[in-house]
């Protein structure tokens, strides 16, 4: 056994050096000629991993014209020799020369040597029997379930200094192992005693001949895979033996693995739009700051206007109230006085004859009224001078109240705007509640539709698929039988064709039934196929990540970014599973079809087991149904694959997505409550601001009209002053003529006259002085209680202005500071992993995988296969010579049109 598959590997790499269809372009090198270079390293482990040869096969292929001499670099030189002829290479040193006569059809040749360059691999091998470690050899023979236990392990990381830029483009630099990027597979053949074979991350199938083959995929380096990979496998084995394994390892860059290349592009897609998401932050926060900074100018303006209004409700209320009091006190009994004066200056005239009787008592009247109206004549200058005071205050007041005005109609626009961005907030965060409510119902719904798929594959469709395999061996059975002129087996033939070609229709029905036209109702009914389920599940994750998307749910430093991988997640394993069975359905319809034509063989069949001796031969019909016993195989195992790579992952991913919405939808609930709060108290704010508005307007007015009363009071005040000037010098002159009686009676009947007519007026004026000062002293209580009813307003204006400066403050500090701090980490973040994918690409580019030396401007590649020893199989399975040679050269055929696969030119 093990010699055949030592003649198999050595034509699988025979295969991988000689194949020039599989090759790209190649590249020119510095003299004129194509060159490709292909390095295949085959190294022999112990069944633990130890290693035991090494042997590296080096391949020249060149296209050109002429004689050409190639030197390749640090090459290795023990043990070389010439696969192609008798010949060898030239040796100069390290050096390997090649010297050959190119054409344009390409001309090549292989050596091979041992490895003598360091293994940037490692396998390490380790088994158990019952869950206890055991050797290998100690393994053979024993039954039990034995677990065996395969790391492999990428040696090439290098520590890198990694230069990368946060959101702010703050450049920051970080020391990360970078290793050459490798991908590769373990795999291993289990024969008939290994059963309930459980291999965790492995695609295991039949090979046909009773055996199970397991096979890993690995991606060693990081961020995308990791440089150590750990596999396994457990099985119930009877009478055990140590199976051999193989592991193969290539490295690649971003242009032979499009997943390094995509990841790279999705990160630097990250890296842009978290720097605009930082950017926008660092303006937001800045306005913000504005707005603290204008709230604060407003709440010292309301601040100031308080302390006058306040210390104008005291000046009023404290002393010019009082004092106007007073002075319409006054103006009251000056008004009684002056009429009394008026009706005896009257008597006077009248009892003009009685002067010579009452001259004694005229002397001294006049006395008395001449220092009554000196005491009129001052209290009248004392009323213009009070009156004028009041008129220049009540001027100041006027301004004060227009000043006042201007502020309040700035501070209700202010209140006006938060008011409306309130509502705009409130509005935005009730559409992300609608649209989690949404996520949450649907994500609901594709979970328990990714639950039934599951179940209803692994009930009928797998069990079908294993029907029909059963159905065709037993159907080959007995077609070999009828080929051998046997007629036992024809009824198990005749019988089994119709029932498999049913089998494979019925299959491609429960797959495709209904694909195109199928519609949620018609799935919950049990109307679609797999096929349409997936299709109407792809359509809602993706209306799902469209409301996420519209209410900016999926931005980068959101709460529930999270949430919105996950959906796009299952999106990408939904659409991904929609296009492989939608590929898929020409082969199934291929195999139905197959199937369907050899029933129209049946008759031959029944006539030739009735008539052996017929000349017809059931051999193609053979040949037939084995072709469709191979293709249904591979139908059941790509059905295996489809569950584990994506009915699982959907079922559990989109089960866990639909956990995590109800806590979007609860937080975006909560958040439009707050909001509605915030945009009900901006609204009180807005509306008392709108009525200190109007009400510091009204009082504006009334101060105005104010100082137009006390202007006309302050003219007439000085009209008394004047007159009451007047009045005092008559009167001296009085005192003086009553003592000059004696010198003129005719004189003193026209000074009483002239008296009686002063007295009269004198009434009159006095009589609107008191109605007067009775009405500045009403208005000036009424300012008093107006200066009072502003001075509580702006006191509560300052309070919301107080509030507004506090949440500006915090909303910078605790929440766009925060939010700004957390975007451009997370910028950092990716762009990190961007520059350390960079670095990792570059490794790959510059052809740090290559076990040696290459010439400039090869197209060189390299593969690292280690074989696995196995414990307790024969050494030699007894298979002849020409029967090795005719298997290498069936490996050599098959690799040779497959293709290397994976290929890097070195620039």
């Amino acid at each position: 056994m093990r010699a055949t598959r030592r003649v198999l590997t050595l034509g699988l790499i025979a295969a991988v050096t000689v194949v020039p269809t599989s090759l790209p372009a190649l590249a020119q090198s510095a003299s004129g000629a194509d060159v490709t270079h292909r390095q295949s390293v085959l190294t022999e482990v112990s069944p633990t991993g130890e290693v035991r040869t090494s042997r590296v096969f080096t391949q020249l292929t060149v296209a050109g014209d002429g004689e050409v001499e190639l030197a390749l670099p640090d090459q290795a030189t023990k043990g070389l020799r010439n696969l192609d002829g008798f010949g060898k290479p030239r040796v100069d040193g390290d050096q390997v020369v090649y010297r050959m006569a190119a054409s344009r059809s390409g001309v090549s040749e292989r050596t091979v040597a041992d490895n003598t360059a360091d293994l940037p691999l490692s396998v390490e091998i380790s088994y158990a029997l019952d869950g206890e470690p055991i050797e290998p050899k100690a393994l053979v023979g024993r039954s039990g379930e034995v677990t065996v236990t395969y790391t492999v392990r990428n040696l090439t990381a290098q520590p890198t200094e990694i230069r990368y830029f946060d959101g702010r483009q703050q450049e920051r630099t970080e020391t990360v192992d970078v290793a050459v990027p490798m991908v590769g597979t373990v795999s291993t053949t289990l024969d008939g005693r290994f059963l309930d074979v459980k291999a965790p991350g492995a695609s295991v199938a039949g090979d046909g001949r009773g055996n199970t083959v397991v096979q890993w995929s690995l991606l060693l380096f990081s961020p995308l895979g990791d440089e150590e990979q750990t596999v396994s496998y457990t099985a119930h084995v009877t009478d055990a033996v140590v199976p051999e394994a193989v592991a193969q390892v290539l490295p690649v860059d971003s242009k032979s693995f499009g997943s390094l290349r995509s990841t790279a592009e999705s990160y630097k897609g990250a890296v842009e739009s978290t720097r605009t998401l930082t950017i926008n932050g660092v303006l937001i926060d800045g306005n913000v700051q504005l707005l603290a900074a204008g709230a604060a100018q407003l709440l010292d303006g309301l601040g100031q206007l308080s302390d006058g209004a306040t210390q104008l409700a005291e000046g009023l209320n404290g002393t010019a109230v009082p004092g106007a009091r007073q002075l319409a006190d006054g103006t009251s009994k000056a008004r009684g006085g002056s009429r009394q004066l008026a009706n005896g200056l009257n008597d006077l005239g009248a009892g003009a004859t009685q002067l010579s009787d009452g001259l004694g008592s005229a002397r001294d009247g006049g006395g008395k009224l001449a220092a009554g109206l000196g005491e009129l004549s001052g209290g009248a200058g004392q009323l213009a001078d009070g009156t004028g005071a009041a008129r220049t205050g009540a001027g100041t007041l006027a301004k004060g109240l227009g000043d006042l005005n201007d502020g309040a109609g700035k501070l209700a626009e202010g209140t006006g705007s938060a008011r409306v961005g309130s509502k705009d907030l409130a509005d935005g965060l009730s559409q992300i509640a609608a649209g989690a409510g949404d996520a949450t119902a649907g994500a609901g719904q594709i979970a328990d539709g990714a639950a039934e798929a599951r179940k209803s594959f692994e009930k009928l469709i797998l069990p079908g698929a294993e029907k029909i395999e059963d159905g065709l061996v037993l159907i080959e059975g007995g077609l070999t039988q009828l080929a051998a002129g046997t007629a036992q087996g024809a009824p198990a033939a005749i019988a089994g064709l119709p029932q498999v070609a049913g089998g494979l229709s019925d299959l491609s029905g429960t797959i495709y039934a209904n694909a195109d036209g199928c519609t949620l109702t018609a799935v919950q009914n049990g109307q679609c196929g797999l096929l349409g389920s997936l299709k109407v599940a792809n359509g809602l994750l993706q209306d799902v990540m469209a409301g996420l998307n519209a209410v900016g749910a999926c931005a980068e430093g959101s709460p529930y970014a999270a949430v919105c991988q996950g959906v796009g997640g299952a999106h990408q394993i939904v659409g991904g599973s929609v296009t492989n069975l939608t590929a898929a359905k020409g082969q199934v319809d291929q195999l139905v079809a197959g199937a369907q034509a050899l029933t129209g063989i049946v008759p031959l069949l029944e006539a030739y087991a009735a008539n052996l001796g017929s000349p017809e031969k059931p051999g193609a019909l053979l040949k037939g149904v084995r072709d469709l016993k191979q293709g249904s195989a591979d139908l059941h195992g790509g059905l295996q694959q489809f569950r584990a790579d994506a009915l699982v992952p959907l079922a559990d991913g989109t089960a866990t997505l639909a956990g995590k919405l109800p806590a979007l939808a609860d937080g975006a609930s909560a958040a439009r409550k707050g909001a509605g709060t915030l945009a009900s108290g901006l609204g009180q704010l807005d509306d008392g601001a709108k009525a200190l508005n109007a009400g510091t307007g009204s009082a504006a007015k009334g101060g105005k009209d104010l100082a137009g009363g006390l202007g006309q009071l302050d003219d007439g005040a000085k009209k008394l002053a004047d007159g009451a000037k007047t009045a005092a010098g008559g009167g001296r002159e009085l005192s003086s003529g009553l003592g000059q009686l004696d010198d003129g009676g005719r004189k003193l009947a026209d000074g009483a006259r002239t008296a009686a007519t002063g007295g009269n007026e004198l009434a009159d004026g006095l009589v609107q002085i008191d109605d007067g000062a009775n009405q500045l002293a009403d208005g000036l209580g009424d300012a008093g209680d107006g200066a009072g009813q502003i001075a509580e307003g702006l006191d509560a204006a300052a309070d919301g202005g107080q509030q507004i400066a506090d949440g500006t403050v915090k909303l910078s500090e605790a929440g766009m500071q925060k939010l700004i701090e957390g975007v451009s980490d997370a910028s950092a973040g990716s762009s990190l992993l961007y520059n350390t994918i960079k670095a990792i690409d570059a490794r790959g580019a510059n052809g740090d995988g290559l076990a040696y030396g290459t010439v400039d401007g090869a197209d060189a590649s390299a593969v690292y296969k280690f074989e696995i020893a196995g414990v307790g199989s024969r050494a030699d399975d007894g298979t002849s010579a020409p029967v090795r040679a005719a298997i290498a050269i069936g490996a050599f055929l098959a690799a040779g049109a497959l293709g290397l696969g994976l290929r890097r030119r070195l620039a």
